[in-house]
């Protein structure tokens, strides 16, 4: 019988990813795999370098990412990373999946890997990262392949956000949680940038072929209460106007669609929002053609320079 499975040549189009999919880890999670007092003397030997260190912390913040991503992200060199990261999965730092149709063990060369945070890397960084894991369990890493998908295409938009912004960039987080009038609302990223000696906030969503008429539309109302009353000050203390809205489409056609539903079911100012895809991201986030904007009245998109995501 043939298994189906999410092959490296997807690229970065990760919502190519089908909805039905399986997470097949290559170890079971267990808290008795790894010893913590191991981790601890392979940090202090230097077996554990700074760099696995801030590879950790990657996959803490991120949950999910790609050998690509994570290369892409250290030094801009994409899968010569995949050697060490293949080392931290043995030593059980980081555990590693790939995507299948049936629940079988199986590792064909030619799949998709994809890293996530394992029971040693909590270890490491409670200990040497500076970062509260209490909160983290393995469940964390056990999602279906849909939002496996949104994770990494969330993962990727920050690889290129911080290429394209340095140092400006601030405060990136991934499925911050917050509350607004008894709701939960929990948008897939968050970040600041700093611009000209003063702080801006966004927060960002992914919107796939499809969404925009349900699963997009009841959070789209969510972030509203969010946006358009004081709830926003809660959560971002240190600026006087709410964070922007970032939409990552599939495609222009999802991101103008996406933009429509918005504008007819909310009062979110059409002006506060920007719109990429999985295309135009890949472009510096500064350069003509990265993010569109939406005008209302002829239900089109137009090309914007977004200089605040260029570095000082």
């Amino acid at each position: 019988m043939d298994i189906h499975y999410v092959k490296k040549d997807i690229g970065t189009h990760f919502e190519k990813i089908p909805t039905t999919y399986r997470q097949i880890f290559r170890y079971q999670f267990s808290v008795t795999g790894v010893s913590k007092n191991e981790i601890i003397r392979l940090r202090y030997n230097g077996q554990l370098t700074d760099r696995d260190l801030e590879i950790t912390k990657f996959l803490f913040n991120h949950t999910f990412a790609t050998a690509e991503q994570i290369g892409l992200y250290l030094d801009g060199v994409g899968e010569k990373i995949r050697h060490r990261l293949e080392e931290l999965v043995k030593k059980r730092v980081l555990n590693s999946f790939i995507l299948a149709e049936y629940d079988e063990k199986m590792n064909p060369k030619d799949a998709l890997v994809i890293y996530c945070l394992d029971f040693g890397g909590k270890y490491l960084l409670s200990n040497y990262g500076g970062e509260d894991t209490s909160d983290w369990y393995s469940t964390v890493n056990m999602k279906g392949s849909d939002l496996v998908a949104r994770d990494l295409i969330a993962t990727q938009f920050y690889v290129n956000l911080h290429k394209s912004s340095g140092k400006n960039l601030r405060n990136f987080k991934a499925n911050p949680q917050m509350k607004v009038a008894n709701k939960h609302v929990s948008p897939l990223f968050e970040f600041a940038l700093d611009v000209n000696f003063s702080r801006k906030y966004l927060i960002g969503e992914v919107v796939l072929d499809g969404d925009e008429a349900l699963s997009f539309r009841d959070q789209i109302l969510k972030l509203e209460g969010l946006l358009t009353t004081n709830a926003w000050r809660k959560y971002f203390v240190d600026v006087e106007e709410p964070p922007l809205l970032v939409l990552v489409a599939e495609n222009d056609l999802v991101a103008r669609n996406a933009a429509a539903v918005i504008n007819r079911a909310t009062e979110i100012d059409h002006r506060r929002i920007l719109l990429t895809t999985i295309d135009r991201m890949e472009t510096l986030f500064y350069e003509k053609g990265a993010f569109l904007v939406y005008d209302p009245q002829t239900n089109k998109l137009k090309n914007a320079i977004v200089n605040a995501f260029k570095p000082d």
